[in-house]
């Protein structure tokens, strides 16, 4: 992108824009293709870096960091030089308190360096930013699930490298990783990182949904053995060492986990996420009235509102696609 600014729209109508566009793009690329260009008429940048949903369902980079030094960010900002970047901005996209993912923006040396007027802009921009990640998902109709492969499994390193990986987690993880079967390993661990790094963080499991044009897969990911030690050792062979191997599987999303992320992503209430229970449990409409001191008609109506927002046909079909 060209250095010198040009005149273009306000920030006022890019919070109107880009939600509104972000219905459109069939594919990740697409839509962060379609951010840039947008935000890229009030903080022009050279490069950038989409994420969203551990872990990172949502991704693209152009002229962005290697995996190995994206990565590390975290660890030091001192190789940035090294990529050819001078300046970046982080956005972090969280919208009603709930974290959606994280754009970076990215100005190459020799270009002036971001300005306080563009961290400001940007900050602005976080929630509709947010919101266009949140529709991208929520517009495409829930659907059940077709995938037909066995689970599959990673095994990450103390050393930050995969130890072992089936052939079915590579299936896995072509479902939202274009190119995947043919990725190099060091391109796996990057896309994998926010997850490996959430397990150690925790030293709990963490589970994650992603979604897919097949449908939702559950990203499982735990250390590899359940001793005591509190993970500080050091040395080869130390129990500590060995705390920091991380398992992390895929399958399909049971509906127990799949139901608050839906809810989330489709935007339904509390009220009609538990209606939606219900008929996860089997219960007629009557049986659910009952159930909540509501009049049939009241949970018709919420029903109704659920159809519309998750694109769905009816009972049979929002069950179906819920229910693996």
């Amino acid at each position: 992108m060209p250095e010198k600014r040009k005149s273009g729209p306000g920030a006022e109508w890019l919070h109107r824009a880009l939600p509104a566009m972000a219905a459109d793009p069939t594919t990740v690329p697409e839509l962060a293709g379609e951010l840039s260009r947008l935000v890229g008429q009030l903080i022009p940048h050279d490069g950038y870096m989409l994420a969203g949903l551990d872990p990172s369902c949502f991704y693209h980079r152009r002229n962005g960091y290697r995996p190995d030094t994206s990565r590390h960010l975290d660890r030091s900002h001192a190789i940035m030089p090294t990529e050819g970047t001078d300046s970046e901005i982080r956005i972090a996209l969280t919208l009603g308190g709930v974290p959606w993912g994280g754009l970076t923006l990215l100005r190459e040396l020799g270009n002036r360096p971001f300005s306080e007027t563009d961290a400001t802009h940007a900050e602005r921009l976080a929630d509709s930013l947010a919101a266009a990640l949140k529709r991208f998902v929520a517009a495409r109709p829930l659907r059940p699930s077709r995938h037909s492969l066995p689970p599959g499994l990673v095994v990450i390193g103390a050393d930050d490298k995969i130890q072992a990986i089936t052939p079915s987690a590579r299936a896995w993880l072509g479902q939202f990783m274009p190119g995947a079967l043919l990725a190099s390993d060091e391109e796996l661990i990057h896309r994998l990182w926010d997850i490996t790094c959430s397990a150690r963080c925790s030293n709990h499991p963490v589970l994650r949904c992603v979604p897919t044009p097949d449908g939702w897969i559950a990203v499982h990911a735990q250390f590899l053995n359940n001793n005591d030690n509190n993970g500080e050792g050091e040395g080869e062979g130390d129990p500590g060492t060995e705390r920091r191997v991380v398992a992390i599987t895929f399958q399909s999303a049971p509906a127990t986990l799949l139901l608050s992320t839906v809810s989330a992503w489709y935007g339904l209430t509390p009220r009609e996420q538990v209606v939606v229970g219900h008929l996860l449990q089997g219960l007629p409409i009557k049986g659910i009235a009952r159930v909540l001191d509501r009049s049939p008609h009241t949970v018709i109506e919420h029903l109704r509102s659920i159809y519309r927002k998750t694109g769905t046909a009816g009972r049979e079909e929002l069950v179906a696609s819920l229910i693996h």
